[in-house]
C-alpha cells in the first residue's frame, strides 16, 4: 500500500505470521499494543484507525480477520501518505481488502480441502467396517496428527479383522466338536435302542 506501506499476518496472539522485516518475523514480535489489532482479534471484525505502528511510526492501519488462522491480515501506511493521497486511499483500501478476503478465502478452502479428504476418507473407512469389510485401508498421506490417525485406524481395523478370524476359527472348531458329540450320541442311543430290542426279542 503506497510507497512505504506494509501488509502482513498475525495470528490469534496478536505475534507476527508474516512480515517484510525477518528479524521481527523471528522474534514472533507482538502487534497486541496496536488498536486495531486489539479491537479487530476481540471483535474479529474488521477495523480501522491511525496508531504507532511496530517502528514506531504513526500510521493509517486496518485490520480484517482471517479465520483460518484465527488471526487477520493488517494493511498500514505512513498518515503523511495516507492523507497525501487522500483521494486515493478508498480505492486502495477496497482494493487490499477485496485481496486479503480473497486470499483469506482461498486459504480457507484450501485448508479446508486438507482436512475434510481425510476426515471423509475415516468416516468411509468406518462404514466400510461397519460392512464387515475388514480389509478395508486408509492411506497415509501425511506425518502429522491425521496421519497418525489414519496409522491407527488401519492397525485398529487389522487387529479387529485378527480378532475377527479368530472368533470364526472358534465358531468352527465349537460347531465340530458339537456335531462331532452329537454324533456320538445318536450312535451311542441307536445302540442302546438295539440293544432294548434284542433284550425284548430273547425274551419272547
Amino acid at each position: 500500500p503506497g510507497r512505504g506501506g506494509v501488509a502482513y499476518l498475525v495470528d490469534s496472539r496478536g505475534a507476527l505470521v508474516t512480515h517484510p522485516r525477518a528479524e521481527w518475523l523471528r522474534e514472533r514480535r507482538s502487534t497486541m499494543r496496536q488498536s486495531v489489532v486489539q479491537r479487530g482479534l476481540a471483535g474479529r471484525t474488521t477495523v480501522s484507525g491511525r496508531y504507532q505502528s511496530l517502528s514506531m511510526r504513526e500510521v493509517v492501519g486496518a485490520f480484517a480477520p482471517v479465520p483460518v488462522l484465527r488471526g487477520g491480515v493488517v494493511v498500514e501506511q505512513s498518515t503523511q501518505e495516507a492523507f497525501d493521497a487522500i483521494g486515493q486511499l478508498s480505492t486502495a483500501a477496497l482494493l487490499w481488502t477485496l485481496v486479503a478476503l480473497a486470499l483469506a478465502g482461498s486459504g480457507a478452502v484450501v485448508l479446508a480441502r486438507a482436512f475434510t479428504a481425510p476426515i471423509r476418507d475415516l468416516s468411509e473407512a468406518a462404514r466400510a467396517i461397519g460392512r464387515g469389510d475388514y480389509d478395508h485401508r486408509l492411506d497415509v498421506r501425511s506425518r502429522d496428527e491425521l496421519g497418525d490417525l489414519a496409522e491407527t485406524f488401519n492397525r485398529m481395523s487389522a487387529e479387529v479383522h485378527a480378532k475377527q478370524n479368530e472368533v470364526t476359527a472358534w465358531n468352527r472348531e465349537l460347531a465340530s466338536r458339537v456335531d462331532d458329540r452329537t454324533r456320538e450320541l445318536r450312535e451311542a442311543r441307536d445302540q442302546i435302542v438295539r440293544s432294548e430290542k434284542l433284550a425284548a426279542t430273547a425274551e419272547l
